[in-house]
């Protein structure tokens, strides 16, 4: 198999990269709560990867794997769900004692 030079397997992993570092931005940016939007589906880590099993260098394909969507799926795995709680009133907690005023 014929192998390019280095540059070659970067041009052709920049539509990767590009999806990936935006992906890591969109999670950082909904880590810090300042605007909710959809991550990219890990069509970067995806396009990485494969460019990577192309080239000679193939445990360079892993780097894929540290798209912010598989650690999503990763986390959604390991941690609990958040669950939100309903602070109660004063006129709630009145009503479940049977109280009435």
């Amino acid at each position: 198999m014929q192998y390019y030079s280095f540059w070659t397997y970067l041009l052709m992993a920049a539509p990767g990269i590009i999806f990936y570092v935006v992906n890591w931005a969109i999670f950082i940016n909904n880590s810090l709560g300042k605007k909710w939007s959809s991550n990219i589906p890990p069509l970067g880590g995806f396009w990485i990867s494969v460019v990577c099993l192309l080239s000679p260098v193939k445990l360079l394909a892993l780097i894929g794997l540290t798209d912010a969507f598989f650690v999503l799926v990763v986390m959604c795995f390991i941690l609990p769900p958040k669950t939100e709680e309903q602070p109660e009133t004063s006129e709630d907690s009145d009503d479940a004692d049977g109280k009435e005023e």
